[in-house]
């Protein structure tokens, strides 16, 4: 049976080593990514509600708009 040198067992290490610290980077950028991409996802969400609350807002304008028109067309009717 061979056995392995230290020198061999070194090289093992730094490679482990290294694809260890290459692992990490690769997570760490991943999750840089997925942050960067929930933060656009949030943003579009606020619009999105944003928006939501603005066009209830109108609806409810208009709604009331047209409510007064009616009753100033029965007030003119006389009825």
């Amino acid at each position: 049976m061979s056995s392995i040198s230290a020198a061999d067992m070194r090289q093992v290490e730094l490679a482990l080593k290294s694809a260890i610290e290459e692992r990490l980077h690769m997570d760490k950028d991943i999750t840089d990514r997925l942050q960067a991409f929930r933060e656009r996802i949030e943003k579009i969400y606020a619009t999105v509600r944003e928006a939501n609350v603005t066009m209830n807002n109108l609806e409810s304008s208009v709604g009331q708009t047209c409510m007064w028109e009616d009753w100033s067309k029965i007030d003119a009717a006389g009825t």
